[in-house]
């Protein structure tokens, strides 16, 4: 019973962006190594103006489509996704803005770690990807 609740309150954070901004950064990479493009575009903000536009949404979703795409086959390639670690962060509380830099690393030996600086934007109470 402990299983399945920890599990929904997992799916739940995952679902609402995540509480906290280290949570949204590794989730996002996450995401996108498994060519999850859905879930990644859960996590981007996209500022209303933006929005709007005509054509916009659609090259946006392009956009991460082939995003997603290239790095799953990147972590095909390496073997998988080994784990993934927030090696440092950067948060302001106050301005609702942060960069957190992600380190993955793959299951092939010898494969090189990657490390990506994501950056980060607090709205409606929920960190987002700022793109």
């Amino acid at each position: 019973m402990k299983t399945c609740c920890t599990f929904g309150l997992s799916m739940f954070l995952i679902a609402c962006g995540g509480s906290k901004p280290e949570e949204v950064a590794k989730n996002y990479v996450q995401a996108a190594y498994d060519g999850d493009s859905k879930e990644m575009l859960s996590y981007i903000y996209i500022p209303e103006n933006y929005k709007n536009k005509p054509g916009a949404e659609e090259m946006i979703n392009g956009k991460i489509q082939a995003g997603a795409a290239k790095a799953k086959e990147n972590a095909e390639r390496k073997g998988g996704v080994k784990k993934i670690e927030i090696t440092r962060q950067e948060i302001d509380e106050a301005n609702g803005k942060g960069r957190v830099e992600v380190t993955t690393e793959f299951k092939n030996e010898g494969a090189r770690i990657e490390s990506d600086t994501v950056k980060l934007i607090r709205n409606d109470d929920k960190w987002k990807i700022n793109l």
